[in-house]
């Protein structure tokens, strides 16, 4: 009869255990909903302040301009003997006269613009690789109000190629020869303001090309490598891609890079640039235009 009863108890808290656990469970769960909840609206809460802070922010702005709108257009063809583009500006002042005039100010150069009713336009060229900044002179009477409407950088983007892809497949150095062998995938994009029209394949050694051969062009390019070179100590190996554009631009497209220390071994730290990037652009006749900021200048 003990035993029975001893059964009958062990099952009951057997029973109470596993309700137990169960209720546990379900309050975990809740507790967890409500705090996935309660971050979902600190989250909204928080985007709802930023808004009104924009949204305020947008509106003193506008109040205290001089200008009731202004429009800027960049939209005309790279101009492939000075790299330069056209840009159009277009302002309507909030308070107009026939006396008002007004001027561009294109960093530290003046450029008069000329009325269209009760607005005022002019059309200047910039140049690709440079920042600038746009500031409006409204003068009447002898009196003088300026304001910052644009800065722009990275211009050069919107009209050069993109470049992207890199090396895969095997590499190793033993006896001062450094082998390769594998394949170079390349495709380019914005194909709506440029293109590609002849490639190479280059070697360099210390910054020096020491080989170069013409590869077929293609929007996917994918061009097999087998081959070695001898490295000593010190040298740097570099195997890019020279790609040139349209405009008669060059590119110069990194997919390998390899370096040996002063104590002839392999240098195993590469930059992330170095299987894919471009490096240097420079004009037709060789001048650089550009070079990108994650590469250091020796």
């Amino acid at each position: 009869m003990k035993i029975k009863n001893l059964e009958s108890i062990i099952i009951l808290l057997v029973l109470l255990n596993v309700f137990t656990l169960f209720k546990l469970n379900n309050v975990k769960n809740s507790i967890e909903r409500q705090m996935q909840q309660n971050e979902h609206e600190i989250n909204n809460l928080e985007n709802n302040i930023n808004n009104i802070y924009t949204n305020v922010d947008a509106k003193l702005k506008k109040q205290a301009s001089v200008l009731d709108s202004y429009d800027v257009q960049i939209r005309g063809e790279l101009n492939p003997n000075n790299y330069t583009v056209p840009v159009t500006l277009t302002i309507t002042p909030k308070e107009y006269s026939d006396e008002l005039t007004a001027t561009l100010q294109l960093n530290n150069k003046n450029i008069p613009m000329q009325k269209k009713g009760t607005s005022f336009k002019c059309t200047f060229d910039v140049y690709i690789f440079d920042d600038f900044k746009l500031k409006i002179i409204l003068e009447q009477n002898g009196i003088q109000k300026i304001e910052s409407i644009e800065e722009y950088s990275k211009l050069q983007y919107k009209y050069l190629l993109d470049i992207f892809g890199g090396f895969s497949g095997k590499e190793s150095y033993s006896s001062g020869i450094y082998k390769f062998d594998g394949d170079i995938s390349l495709n380019f994009g914005n194909s709506q303001n440029n293109s590609p029209i002849k490639a190479s394949l280059g070697k360099y050694l210390n910054g020096t090309i020491v080989s170069e051969q013409e590869v077929e062009l293609s929007d996917h390019m994918d061009i097999p490598v087998n081959d070695s070179i001898e490295l000593n100590a010190n040298d740097k190996f570099m195997l890019c891609v020279n790609v040139q554009d349209k405009y008669g631009i060059n590119y110069k497209y990194v997919v390998m890079l390899y370096e040996i220390d002063s104590k002839g071994k392999s240098v195993n730290i590469r930059p992330e640039w170095s299987n894919g990037s471009i490096i240097e652009i420079s004009d037709k006749n060789g001048n650089i235009l550009y070079t990108p900021e994650y590469i250091l200048v020796e």
